[in-house]
């Protein structure tokens, strides 16, 4: 049973609200003796609401005002938002407004600059609902899927016949910057120890996390990502996926898709992930990088000359040149 706001005539479908779900006006109850059609509503403006008001009414009283509020504040939070990706940017590439869904439940969930997977909805409505050549970096910078069974690790590692008390990622630097200010350079020894203890101190620190990197192109991407991403949703890669989103303003067409894996010093696993993504017909064609690579800024490049990736022993065992 519907019924009609006196303020706005919005038809309501809720027939016990207690507030218009459009102008959230408190609804006039009224008595059997008086009846207004939505017609005479609208027609009588204001006036109707006035003698209503004056007439034989029922008002709800505060307990149901709030006890109403409550119920309408759980009933939107738990409404995912629909993230109009199709025609969803002009010129500037600005975003839509967000839009309730209407009877079904959205596939992803967006927080921040990602839109992630609700592990609910079956996974090829997500992949379908959320491209990575049509949502824009003016929507969103990722879309991400994580295993619905993962569970983060926990960080005990604990040294092992090493004193770290002095050791941070900021001495590790400093270190390769004075040997290259002194010397101009820097071996392939020194880049290496500077390395073993970057991942060392991380591993202290339960900072294992890193990244298989897929790059792609525009006419692959969509295939290519339909793929890791089923694939992270059923357990067979890492826990967590994600895929860069398309930037209009960029000369590139390339997209990168990163798969995670817990603990960069579990080659084991490592090895396995890289042999199912070629199992699925996808190429890597660069090492491992841990995520504190990223996090203390070594990028190609870096003024420290250290690689910015490891493990290239697995990648030429499952991909060799």
């Amino acid at each position: 049973m519907t019924w009609t706001c006196v303020a706005c005539t919005f038809q309501n479908t809720q027939s016990l609200a207690l507030v218009c779900e459009m102008c959230e006006t408190v609804r006039v109850w009224i008595s059997p003796e008086v009846a207004f059609t939505p017609q005479d509503e609208l027609n009588s403006g204001s006036n109707n609401l006035n003698n209503l008001n004056n007439s034989n009414t029922l008002q709800p009283t505060r307990p149901q005002l709030e006890a109403e509020r409550l119920a309408r504040q759980k009933r939107s939070s738990e409404m995912d938002l629909e993230f109009d990706c199709s025609n969803s940017s002009d010129e500037l590439g600005s975003k839509k407004p967000k839009t309730a869904v209407q009877g079904k439940m959205n596939p992803g969930i967006q927080k921040g600059e990602r839109i992630y997977w609700n592990k609910i909805s079956p996974i090829g409505e997500f992949i379908e609902t959320f491209k990575p050549n049509v949502v824009t970096v003016y929507q969103a910078h990722w879309i991400q899927v994580e295993h619905p069974g993962y569970t983060p690790m926990t960080k005990d590692h604990m040294p092992t016949a090493r004193d770290f008390a002095t050791l941070s990622y900021d001495s590790i630097k400093a270190r390769c910057s004075n040997q290259i200010s002194e010397t101009k350079r820097i071996t392939a020894a020194q880049k290496q120890k500077a390395i073993e203890d970057i991942l060392a101190l991380a591993t202290v620190k339960g900072d294992t996390c890193g990244k298989w990197m897929v790059f792609t192109d525009d006419y692959n991407v969509g295939r290519v990502w339909s793929l890791i991403c089923t694939a992270t949703a059923k357990g067979e890669l890492g826990h967590t996926a994600k895929v860069a989103t398309k930037n209009p303003a960029g000369n590139s067409s390339n997209y990168l898709i990163c798969v995670y894996c817990p603990d960069f010093n579990d080659v084991n696993t490592l090895e396995l992930v890289l042999r199912r993504l070629k199992e699925l017909g996808i190429s890597v064609t660069t090492g491992f990088k841990p995520d504190v690579f990223t996090a203390i800024g070594l990028y190609s490049g870096n003024e420290w000359r250290l690689p910015t990736t490891i493990h290239e022993a697995i990648l030429r065992t499952v991909f060799p040149k």
